[in-house]
């Protein structure tokens, strides 16, 4: 049997991209000597730069045609077709041609719909569009009914489908009634430029932005919902009570990243605000190193990854309190709306008992989620074996 892992991201989408890299390594050592591996890209730009990670990958395009008929699949007429001719788009031609028997879409990804018949696993990082429609960024009509239409029709058509969290899974089983059997809750992994052999020097970080040690830091994309405004407000709070603090922002811009200017600017706190923006993947522990505590006042979750790299590099974090259920006590929380709360939040985490304490149960937190991990990896193997059981039930290329 031969697995596909489909890599849709770019290397700018940050976290994405990020955990994305971790579950190509992850799936390739999974499949070891029991199946045959290829990574398959759409986009053309990654070549290179998987390259230098040493991952070979090949290259298949998206079509406009394979947009077409995607956007066929439900129609009545183009169905009974499909099961007269079983008419494929290009790029499922291109997997099947490749031998591909098993599809894994390594993001949240739509791209389920250019599949006709070739099987596939696929990945959802949260239900954002549901519980947080208040963001243009999934609430906006277009995409809140892209998505729903994706997870409403793709996701029961399924293998497995892999969510970061029993949480996510118990939400998704709810919502879209994929069997629960087949949810799959894999952790998020410390992406792997936090490993000290694939970093820069922190001084050397620091000296190239012009940063000293001891700064708040947020890596996050200019998205509305990762809330920089609130850490903007909590600043300006924190200077008008005398309290010395400093904040650095590290991610790319997501069409947000001019109105977090000039409201620090507005609220008097633009010269303790850094905007570093995008950040080379290798510079990233050092800005991690050099930071006091990480703060992540974020809507979206279940899950995030900086609190695992905080965790991994022994920072204290700042983490909004209705994802209390993803950081259990390795966090200081606070109300996300309430830029109050977020302000004394950070203060407190500073305070040496709490910071020790908060940093122990980080320590303890990655261990669990180590355990979780080999758990599941153990049920996605389970998953792997079944299809292949069942895969041989019919001849190659009918299913």
């Amino acid at each position: 049997m031969k697995i596909a892992a489909i890599l849709e991201s770019q290397v700018t989408a940050g976290g994405a991209h990020a955990q994305a890299l971790n579950a190509i390594r992850q799936l390739h050592r999974l499949c070891g000597d029991r199946y045959q591996f290829e990574l398959v890209t759409t986009q053309r730009e990654n070549l290179a730069a998987l390259k230098q990670l040493g991952l070979d990958a090949t290259y298949i395009r998206i079509s406009p045609l394979d947009r077409i008929l995607g956007a066929l699949a439900l129609n009545p007429a183009w169905q009974w077709l499909q099961r007269q001719r079983a008419v494929s788009g290009p790029f499922e031609r291109a997997l099947r041609a490749r031998g591909i028997d098993l599809a894994v879409f390594l993001t949240q990804s739509p791209s389920a719909w250019f599949l006709a018949r070739l099987p596939f696993i696929t990945t959802v990082y949260d239900l954002a569009h549901r519980e947080c429609p208040e963001f243009p960024e999934v609430g906006s009509a277009g995409i809140h009914f892209a998505r729903e239409h994706h997870f409403r029709h793709n996701l029961v058509r399924a293998i497995a489908v892999i969510s970061a969290s029993e949480e996510l899974s118990v939400a998704i089983a709810g919502c879209y009634g994929v069997a629960p059997e087949r949810l799959l809750a894999m952790p998020f992994s410390v992406a792997g430029n936090i490993a000290a052999e694939a970093s820069d020097d922190m001084e050397k970080v620091l000296d190239a932005w012009k940063l000293r040690e001891g700064y708040f830091f947020y890596p996050a994309q200019f998205w509305p919902h990762k809330n920089h405004v609130r850490v903007i407000e909590a600043m300006a709070h924190l200077h008008r009570s005398g309290f010395d603090a400093r904040v650095v922002f590290a991610g790319g811009d997501q069409g947000n990243r001019g109105f977090v200017e000039r409201f620090a600017a507005e609220q008097g706190v633009a010269s303790r605000v850094s905007i570093l923006g995008f950040v080379p993947a290798a510079q990233m522990r050092g800005l991690y190193q050099g930071c006091c505590a990480v703060v992540m006042p974020t809507y979206f979750g279940p899950t995030n990854l900086p609190p695992l790299e905080a965790w991994t590099l022994g920072k204290p974090l700042v983490y909004s309190n209705h994802l209390h259920a993803d950081a259990g006590d390795a966090a200081v929380y606070a109300d996300p709306d309430d830029a109050l709360a977020l302000a004394d939040a950070m203060r407190r985490c500073l305070e040496p008992e709490v910071r020790d304490r908060v940093v122990a149960a980080g320590r303890l937190r990655l261990e669990q989620i180590e355990q979780q991990r080999a758990h599941a990896e153990t049920a996605l193997l389970g998953h792997l074996a079944r299809f292949a059981v069942r895969h041989r039930c019919a001849p190659p290329g009918t299913a």
